[in-house]
């Protein structure tokens, strides 16, 4: 969680916590629980999909779910 908090800064993790009304740490904490996951359904193999609309339509489907 700590690291998530230096890759997005303070300020947005604050701007964050502010509009979801969640504590800064609980928001940290969770992206750097789901984040992996995320990450691994974006890039399968590793790797980056040569098509990048495929990438961001089956994130939008990862956040229906």
């Amino acid at each position: 969680a700590k690291h998530i908090e230096q890759v997005m800064g303070k300020a947005t993790v604050a701007e964050a916590a502010k509009r979801f009304d969640i504590p800064g740490k609980v928001i940290c904490a969770k992206l750097a629980e789901y984040l992996p996951g995320v990450v691994d359904e974006l890039m399968p193999g590793g790797k980056v999909p040569k098509n990048q609309a495929s990438v961001l339509l089956h994130a939008l489907s990862l956040l229906k779910k």
